[in-house]
């Protein structure tokens, strides 16, 4: 029932801060027929200069976990951005692919490369491109505007033109679409 996930506003607060416009949303995150849910809150900060810092803080609640056939659903944020933002810097385990039972050959150094070469075409197409022990990442355009991940503990990251249900409906590797768009991926888990 994943894909049947559903979020549910429990309530939002904003508040006029000195130097910042602060807003905290208190969310809860479930699927429909599951007895499980994540309750999180989401705090964004947004200043006048075009800077906005979010927090998210949760936790699952439930009886999730319990049988081997219960998906582990991602936890984090999706962003889409503007497919002119090709250059990516970021802090992380690489160069290559990483996952948390594959990155003992991958260093933790600060690479460089763009968002097609962060991708990795499986004949099969499904999630890749991912970096593990991410504590930043930067995707910016040729004239330096762009945007920033950041996070004091390691996250997985990946980004990619084209969107997960992209990967999803298509069968083979020249099946996946390139947008106009690049969909980042920094999460928890």
């Amino acid at each position: 029932s994943l894909h049947n996930m559903e979020t549910v506003l429990k309530s939002l607060e904003v508040q006029e801060r000195e130097n910042h416009l602060l807003v905290k949303a208190h969310l809860s995150l479930g699927a429909i027929a599951r007895t499980w849910r994540a309750p999180h809150t989401v705090v964004y900060r947004i200043f006048a200069d075009g800077r906005v810092l979010m927090d998210i803080q949760g936790e699952f609640a439930g009886p999730f976990g319990e049988s081997p056939r219960d998906e582990v659903p991602r936890i984090g944020t999706t962003s889409k951005l503007p497919g002119r933002l090709q250059q990516v810097s970021y802090l992380a385990a690489g160069p290559g692919e990483s996952y948390c039972d594959s990155k003992a050959q991958a260093p933790l150094n600060i690479y460089h490369p763009t968002v097609n070469e962060m991708n990795f075409p499986y004949e099969c197409p499904q999630e890749q491109g991912n970096r593990t022990d991410c504590n930043f990442a930067v995707l910016k355009d040729g004239e330096g505007a762009g945007l920033a991940f950041v996070s004091l503990t390691g996250r997985d990251m990946s980004c990619k033109t084209c969107d997960d249900y992209d990967l999803l409906l298509a069968r083979h590797a020249k099946d996946v679409p390139v947008r106009d768009e690049i969909t980042v991926h920094f999460d928890q888990l």
